[in-house]
Formats: C-alpha cells, structure tokens, sequence
C-alpha cells in the first residue's frame, strides 16, 4: 500500500495481491480515521459479494473466480466494537461488458486499487438494529461529540 496526504483527503493505492478490506481496516486504524468515506477503481480477483435478505436477517454470499474491472467501490469507515469497520460496495465488470454488484465480504487487488478516503472527525460507531438485524450508524453518538 502507497498513499498520501492531501489536506483532510488521503490517496492511496493498494498493490497486487493486497485483500481489499483488511488493508482498508488496517490503514484506518494506522490513521486513527474513525468514520468517512471511501471511493476507488481498479482491478480485483477472487471477490466475494453478498446480498442482504432483510425476511431472514443474512447475507447470501457468492464468490467470482478470476479477474474483474472494479467499476466502482463506494463505502465508509465507522467503528464496530470500537474497531475500523470499513463497510464497502462494489460494482464489478467481466470481459463481456456484463456488471455484478453487492456487498463487499473479500476482495484481492488483480493488478491496482486506487482509492480516496475522505475522513470525518467525529467517531461514528455502529450499533444493533434489532428491526433489520444488521449494525447501523449510531448517529446520536455522533451527534454527541458536537463541539
């Protein structure tokens, strides 16, 4: 992993072979980045996507072998169990033009992922939605750290 600092933003590039999400936890801890937003192109391999089925509360996972264009990864930092928790999307693209898309569970870097994160300073931990069964943003948290 390469990067650099521009104002507020960071610029970085994960190289060949580097999972995507744990390289993307481990920069945020490195950083002290509590909560933002993340943006990137490139290339992975092996990615594993999930769906959320919100009628039984779990993820369907699929695992694409081989090498995709990493069209797009949107997604944001905040902290689970006052760990970085860098929850992404990804919209991938195969040689016959045809997309996939969905959670991002694994990811490994084909041949680059370049990225912008963009730090928040606040600390935004996520919390138990019993509703929907997934750890959503605890915005009055957030909202608690107000100067």
């Amino acid at each position: 992993m390469e990067y650099v600092q521009r104002g507020e933003a960071f610029l970085v590039r994960l190289e060949r072979g580097e999972e995507v999400l744990t390289s993307l936890a481990e920069f945020a801890a490195a950083h002290d980045l509590n909560a933002g937003t993340i943006l990137g192109i490139g290339a992975l391999e092996d990615v594993t996507l999930g769906y959320y089925e919100l009628a039984t509360r779990t993820y369907t996972r699929k695992t694409f072998a081989g090498d995709y264009e990493l069209v797009n990864l949107t997604g944001n930092f905040s902290q689970v169990e006052r760990q970085p928790f860098p929850h992404c999307h990804v919209t991938l693209g195969g040689p016959d033009f045809q997309t996939i898309s969905g959670h991002l569970f694994q990811g490994r870097v084909a041949i680059t992922c370049e990225l912008s994160v963009t730090p928040f300073p606040v600390t935004l931990p996520r919390t138990r939605h019993p509703e929907v069964g997934l750890n959503l943003w605890d915005l009055a948290a957030a909202d608690r750290q107000r100067p």
